[in-house]
């Protein structure tokens, strides 16, 4: 029976090693080896019994998937070097996942969404009904030059592949135009948020901007931000900021520019997807190397999403 599973965790494959050590060079260390095997322990009981062992000790993992829903740490130890690798010739992954089957993924039904899709895909996106699987989902958070790394959002991940938020414009970026509220300094003082005019017509598409983002180069060449929105003003063309981006917003320059991210209406291009956290849903559209004779052509095998635990642990981190 085919399958999607959420990835609750950072998960890695070990082809290598992992290597811990003091900075001492002994030639008179003892060696210990620490084997492990799924479904016999965990890796992080491992860690802690290398930890009262002395001299150099090696955890070495056999091939196959290890379960785990907490980050799994390395403390100080009564060891001189701690190493973690893989028993050779064997691949080894580390992963939360729970099993969510596919009775989860349907076609879209709701008319409220489906007057906001494109026409060419309308009967082609699918909605992940995740409110079985976890009590939350992790939404979009603000992501750039400056910002401090945080937990990833929760990510849609079918046959391995990652899929993308949807965007506008799909592979560019357009100009900021004229800019009321620069969301400087002083603006930041007073709180008043950035807003700045658009030029383009694709905008007025747009029948909601529940949970949209944008993403660009607001200000300096170098610092690229993603901020929440808060609201568009298709009289005046206006795009209003949800909250401050790291530096503030100028137009002007070539360089300036921004897209858009999470719309329902920019669902246009095979993996796409969007997230929608109030209803613990998301939305993407299925793609095939041919064509897309039914919503499920593509789940060939698997299907993974990352989603948030109730802990801060064991999830992607970006920068």
């Amino acid at each position: 029976m085919m399958k999607m599973k959420f990835i609750l965790l950072v998960f890695f494959v070990l082809h290598g090693s992992i290597i811990h050590g003091k900075d001492e060079n002994r030639s008179d260390i003892s060696q210990t080896k620490i084997t492990v095997k799924p479904g016999s322990g965990t890796l992080q009981q491992a860690i802690r019994k290398a930890a009262s062992i002395e001299g150099d000790v090696i955890i070495e993992m056999a091939g196959g998937e290890y379960r785990t829903d907490k980050t799994i740490e390395i403390l100080p130890g009564n060891w001189h070097s701690l190493r973690i690798k893989s028993k050779k010739g064997e691949k080894v992954s580390v992963s939360g996942d729970k099993v969510i089957f596919l009775s989860k993924i349907r076609p879209v039904k709701d008319p409220v969404v489906l007057s906001r899709l494109q026409e060419s895909v309308r009967g082609k996106v699918v909605e992940v009904d995740c409110k079985s699987v976890v009590e939350t989902l992790a939404n979009i958070r603000p992501s750039g030059f400056g910002r401090k790394s945080l937990p990833a959002w929760s990510e849609l991940i079918v046959d391995t592949e990652p899929l993308h938020l949807s965007r506008w414009p799909n592979d560019s970026m357009v100009l900021i135009g004229r800019v009321d509220i620069s969301g400087g300094p002083e603006d930041k003082q007073q709180g008043r948020l950035p807003v700045f005019h658009f030029q383009e017509e694709r905008p007025g598409h747009w029948a909601h901007t529940d949970n949209m983002w944008i993403g660009g180069y607001f200000g300096h060449g170098y610092a690229d931000d993603m901020i929440p929105v808060k609201s568009i003003n298709m009289q005046d063309s206006t795009v209003h900021a949800g909250m401050f981006t790291t530096y503030q917003f100028f137009t002007g320059a070539d360089f300036r520019r921004w897209f858009a991210l999470n719309l329902l209406e920019e669902i246009d291009r095979a993996g796409e997807y969007v997230i929608d956290p109030d209803t613990r849903k998301f939305y993407f559209l299925p793609g095939d190397k041919k064509n897309i004779e039914s919503p499920f052509d593509c789940f060939r095998e698997s299907c993974y999403c990352c989603g948030k635990l109730q802990e801060r642990d064991n999830r992607r981190y970006y920068d």
